[in-house]
């Protein structure tokens, strides 16, 4: 009998956001039909969005724990997004995560063009790359830069939720936050 030895295959922890991929890009919101991406008949829009979902732990999870709403998990490895469609397609085999979906984007060049003016009720930042380097941090997700793009398409009264284990990434994204007018501190 023949065994076939099952390697891992090395996914690289970090993606430049700088580097130009070939990803097809909608020009405007308006250009996705959602409908395909969450098995859906009628006309459809997620309204929560994981920003870097990694391997889609979270997404995953928060399919059943909020069946009635639509989750996007946004990625920019190739490698992490195959992983993630291939865990959606076995759930949904069993009947689960329709309401799931998972997109190759670069979310510092492109996430504009996916979203509508308040279309979201919740953005996930879950272990965010913390660039430990100075001249690194202008690759940092949450910035002054960016934080606006995530103020239009979360509606008023919308949540964003940050995670992380890196005290100075923490201190980071609370001091962005917080300096920026159309976000504040729930607690």
């Amino acid at each position: 009998m023949a065994h076939v030895r099952r390697g891992r295959k090395r996914i690289r922890a970090h993606a430049n956001p700088f580097s130009e991929a070939d990803v097809a890009v909608p020009l405007q919101p308006g250009d996705i039909d959602w409908k395909t991406h969450f098995d859906r008949k009628v006309p459809c829009r997620p309204n929560i969005c994981d920003v870097g979902c990694g391997f889609g732990g979270l997404i995953l999870a928060l399919s059943s724990i909020l069946p009635e709403d639509l989750v996007v998990g946004l990625e920019i490895r190739p490698q992490a997004v195959a992983i993630v469609e291939e865990r959606l397609r076995k759930a949904r085999e069993d009947g689960k995560a329709s309401n799931v979906c998972v997109l190759r984007c670069n979310v510092m060049k492109h996430f504009a063009h996916y979203f509508s003016k308040g279309q979201l009720d919740k953005i996930f930042f879950t272990f965010a790359d913390p660039h430990f380097k100075k001249s690194n941090y202008r690759r940092r997700i949450i910035n002054e830069s960016f934080l606006a793009y995530y103020a239009f398409a979360l509606k008023v009264g919308g949540i964003c939720y940050t995670v992380t284990d890196v005290e100075d990434l923490y201190n980071w994204q609370v001091k962005h936050l917080d300096a920026h007018p159309l976000f504040g501190m729930l607690f």
